[in-house]
């Protein structure tokens, strides 16, 4: 079976703009410079993660700008998967997706391992994961071995 690629998200924006906004906003976050293969190797990744029901891109450096233009562009999509693992969503990207997670009543399946996420993050995941119904499952561990391991433990329930 395969995946519906995403034709139409909030506000009648389509794929094109979507991958436009989260394109834009991951050279604002890596301070890379726009050319046209970094346009064609994100494009790939793009593709290949993102479709109507799922957001899937890992390990490509998102942060803040690209948690922005997601809290924008996908909250009336009917996301079942976002996976951001092995980022750099911090806890300000935390925060700032927070509010999809908690609208996105479709959602069942959330990674955000690896995003450098620390107490401040998990007290906004946390608001925004208590009123959700449909999370199957939820992912914030790290690997020791990864480049931005959350800090949560112990000490972030305090």
């Amino acid at each position: 079976m395969s995946a519906t690629r995403v034709k139409k998200v909030a506000n009648g924006k389509d794929a094109e703009e979507l991958f436009s906004q989260v394109f834009m906003a991951w050279l604002k976050d890596t301070r890379e410079t726009m050319t046209q293969e970094r346009a064609k190797a994100f494009r790939e990744v793009f593709d290949k993660g993102v479709t109507e029901k799922e957001f899937v891109i890992r390990s490509m450096m998102l942060g803040i700008n690209v948690a922005v233009a997601l809290g924008q562009s996908l909250i009336r999509l009917p996301l079942q998967k976002l996976d951001l693992y092995e980022n750099l969503l911090r806890d300000t990207g935390a925060e700032t997706i927070s509010p999809l997670i908690k609208d996105s009543t479709h959602l069942t399946h959330l990674n955000l391992g690896g995003n450098a996420i620390g107490h401040l993050g998990l007290v906004h995941l946390s608001m925004a994961l208590q009123s959700h119904k449909r999370i199957q499952v939820l992912i914030l561990g790290s690997h020791e071995t990864g480049h931005h391991p959350n800090k949560i433990g112990p000490s972030s329930s305090k």
